[in-house]
C-alpha cells in the first residue's frame, strides 16, 4: 500500500484522501489503547472491516476495506476501534456495553445524530 500526503497534509491512498488518519488521531488522543494498534487498508472479500487482537505481539490490528467511500472509512474505523477499546476491559464482544462505547466514539467523531 502506498500512502502519500497532499498539500493540506491529508494522507492519500491512490486518489482518495484518507481523513481516516485524522479520525484515528482523535480516537487515540481521547480514548487511548493500552496496547499498540496497527491499521491496514486493503481488499477484503466480504467485510467492511475487522479487529483482531494479536496475542503474539499483544497488539490490535484493524483492517478496513479499500472499496469503501471516504465517509464509510471513518464509520468503519470508529466501529472497529470500539471493538479494540472494549476488548481492553472485557474481552471481545458486541453486546450492550460495546454499543455504549461505539455510540460515545461515534458522537465524538460525527456529533449527535
Amino acid at each position: 500500500m502506498e500512502i502519500s500526503s497532499n498539500e493540506n497534509g491529508d494522507l492519500q491512498y491512490g486518489r482518495r484522501d484518507l481523513r481516516v488518519w485524522t479520525t484515528l488521531a482523535v480516537l487515540q488522543h481521547c480514548h487511548p489503547l493500552a496496547r499498540p494498534l496497527e491499521v491496514q487498508i486493503k481488499e477484503l472479500a466480504e467485510a467492511e472491516g475487522s479487529t483482531e487482537y494479536q496475542e503474539s505481539t499483544d497488539s490490535f490490528l484493524i483492517t478496513i476495506s479499500n472499496a469503501l467511500d471516504e465517509k464509510a472509512f471513518d464509520e468503519v474505523l470508529v466501529h472497529e476501534y470500539a471493538h479494540a477499546l472494549i476488548h481492553e476491559y472485557s474481552g471481545p464482544s458486541e453486546d450492550a456495553v460495546w454499543g455504549v462505547v461505539y455510540a460515545s466514539l461515534y458522537n465524538l467523531i460525527f456529533g449527535d445524530h
